[in-house]
């Protein structure tokens, strides 16, 4: 009975596994400033992760993951341009790559 269970999950999961190839998938990072970023700032994370997405959203870009990391450059100025330390890292499919570094992002090359 057990077999038959994962036999049927496997089957159902094996589509899923098959539908985005993770070679397909690219890294790429924005270093945030204090308010030279192309969508409004917050103080609260998960709505700062809402406005990033809705920006990119706007310009036809597809997410496939987004977080929030403090490993970027940081500038001790609090001019708009100067960088804060935190970066913006998200996850898109190749097609969407040079959207993305349109508007601001990196790659890590």
């Amino acid at each position: 009975m057990n077999l038959k269970v994962l036999f049927i999950s496997m089957l159902i999961l094996i589509p899923c596994w098959s539908c985005e190839k993770k070679g397909d998938l690219i890294d790429l990072y924005f270093n945030e400033t204090w308010c030279a970023n192309p969508w409004s700032v917050s103080t609260n994370d998960a709505d700062y992760i809402n406005k990033v997405k809705s920006f990119l959203a706007e310009k036809n870009i597809i997410i496939k993951e987004i977080l929030i990391s403090n490993d970027g450059p940081f500038d001790p100025c609090k001019a708009c341009f100067c960088p804060t330390g935190r970066r913006i890292n998200i996850q898109v499919s190749d097609k969407d790559k040079n959207l993305a570094l349109g508007v601001g992002f990196y790659s890590e090359m």
